[in-house]
Order: C-alpha cells, then structure tokens, then sequence
C-alpha cells in the first residue's frame, strides 16, 4: 500500500479557488507559505498542503473556511458495482487535499472503502461496536492521514438489521452519534452498503446531502428507482427534507445506452442530476490496485482525475468557496 499524498498542485488550487495561479503565488508570499515540490516519476511541480490551502481559503474575506457543523454527504445505492466505495474514496481524499477535515465512516458489511483507503482492516471496531455501547465514535476513529480519518468497515455491520428493529427512529442508529466529534471536522463522508437497510436510512436522515450513482445500465436504473422510492418513504414518514444528487458514472459518451440513460436521468430528475460526469477510465483500477488514488497516481491531465476533482468542487461548492 503506497503512502496517500493530501498534497495538491498550484494549478489545482488556483482552479479551486476560481483564480490564476499568480494570484495563489501572491496569497501564497503575503501568508509566509513556501510552495513544496511534488515529485511523480519525472515529473515534478508546485504543491500545497492541506494546511497551506486551508489557510489561502480562511484568508478570503478574512472568515472561518467552514461554518458550522459539519456537512454529511452520503454515497448511496441499493446496487452493486456502480462505483460507490470508488467515488467515495478518491473524493474524500480530494477534499482532504483541498483543506477539508474528513471523517469516513464505512457501513459497507465489504469494507471497500477502508480496504481501498488502508489497504487492510485498520482495526477491529465498526459501527456496529458502536451501537452496542463496546467503543465510542472517538475511540472506534482512525487517524489515517492529515484531516483524513476513518470509521472502518468489518463484516459485523450485517448484524445491524438482525439486532434493531424498524421501530427505532434513524437518528438513534447514526445521527446523535455525530455529535460527539462534529467540531472536529468540516466534512463526513459516509460509503453505504447496496441495499435498503435500517442503517442506511439512519445514514440518509443524518445527510446534507446524498449522492446515488447511476451507470448507463437498464439493471442500474432499476436500483436507482428502488432507491428513490426508499427516500421518499424516509421523508414521509419522518417528514426530512433530503437533498439528493444523482450522478452519472462510467460514461461511455459515444455509446448510445449512456447517451439515452443521460437524456432520460436530465428529463426525470432535472436539477437533482450533477453537472459533473465521471466517465469510464482505466485509471481507477490501476490506481485501485496501485494501493492509491486517482489523484496520487498521476499528476498528469487524466480523465479520471479531472472527472473527480470536478465532481468534489461541484459537491462541495459552498464549502470550498
């Protein structure tokens, strides 16, 4: 497993911050902050920390870079293999890079995403613990980078349907939990199991925001249906106003079956279907099995990793602003 780097390029700050990369240079000398060399094979250039871009945000306007609690975004499905532990985890890295501290939580029974961020099970304790009273959130949370944490996965989070009943409110199994380390960290990024469990509608009563992605498949739009529907349910019985976001992931854009899920999705959900298109690439998986991200993979121009460093600026507009 390769170490992660949360650095970041000059040019992608200066595309963050929405300015040139002379005007970064010039934040950059008026703050005292030294630019670092990031080095990828021959190819070397200018990058940030997370500190450097936390601190080039808090500077403009002189204001706190995130208000508040912190946002919880949710990677939902009731599907198999549409990408959810991939996209969750190159863009809670993105985000880290970006300044943001990240808290995962894995409450996939797999553990795709502690596996692709740790490259093993980092410890024995899950959600699961959690809800039996044998840890606290505090405790059960790995410090795995800089402002990247993690709330592993292991296979006793199957247990969670097993042991509670419908009866229990969403915000007993997850929300009120949050509490304990919510100003800790700007941004909790949770990867959900593919199914209509009680502890993803936990997850979804407790999110910002809920991202469902949606492959050009006829099998993949019936999962999105199933999951809509399951929301909807979630905001009428506890009347909770959900933002959800679809997203559309391994486009194929010369492929007629993406051409038509894409113009159906634009039709049916309008303004609830991101901008940002992640298309089909080869750099996931050899990043994948790389033990990296798409970002630490290459420092090159890559469809891959424009995709999601597009998608994380989207998600998270008003808190990289």
């Amino acid at each position: 497993m390769k170490e992660l780097d949360n650095r970041v390029t000059l040019a992608d700050a200066a595309a963050m911050l929405g300015i040139s990369r002379v005007a970064v240079t010039k934040k950059l000398t008026l703050l005292g902050i030294e630019p670092i060399q990031i080095r990828k094979g021959n190819t070397e250039v200018q990058g940030l920390t997370p500190e450097h871009l936390r601190h080039l945000r808090s500077s403009r306007a002189g204001t706190s870079p995130v208000p508040g609690r912190p946002l919880v975004l949710s990677f939902q499905g009731c599907k198999g293999g549409i990408g959810k532990s991939t996209l969750s985890y190159n863009f809670a890295l993105r985000a880290s890079q970006y300044g943001l501290r990240v808290l995962c939580i894995d409450t996939d029974q797999q553990s795709h995403l502690t596996l692709c961020l740790c490259g093993k099970a980092p410890g024995n304790r899950c959600w699961y613990d959690l809800l039996e009273g044998q840890t606290t959130l505090r405790e059960a949370i790995v410090p795995w980078r800089e402002y990247l944490h993690i709330v592993p996965g292991t296979i006793h989070l199957a247990l969670i349907d097993y042991k509670y009943n419908d009866r229990a409110h969403p915000e007993a199994l997850f929300g009120r939990y949050l509490e304990e380390v919510e100003a800790d960290y700007d941004l909790v990024v949770v990867d959900c199991a593919p199914s209509l469990s009680l502890l993803n509608q936990a997850v979804a009563y407790a999110s910002d925001r809920i991202v469902i992605p949606q492959t050009p498949s006829r099998l993949s739009f019936d999962g999105l249906e199933l999951t809509i529907n399951f929301l909807e349910d979630l905001h009428e019985n506890f009347e909770k106003q959900l933002d959800v976001r679809i997203l559309c992931n391994m486009v194929e854009p010369d492929e007629l079956s993406s051409i038509r899920i894409i113009s159906h999705l634009s039709k049916t959900y309008g303004e609830a279907l991101c901008r940002t298109f992640v298309h089909r690439s080869q750099t996931f998986l050899e990043a994948i099995d790389a033990g990296t991200s798409v970002f630490d993979y290459t420092l090159k121009a890559d469809t891959a990793r424009d995709d999601l460093d597009a998608l994380t600026r989207e998600l998270l507009a008003d808190r990289l602003s």
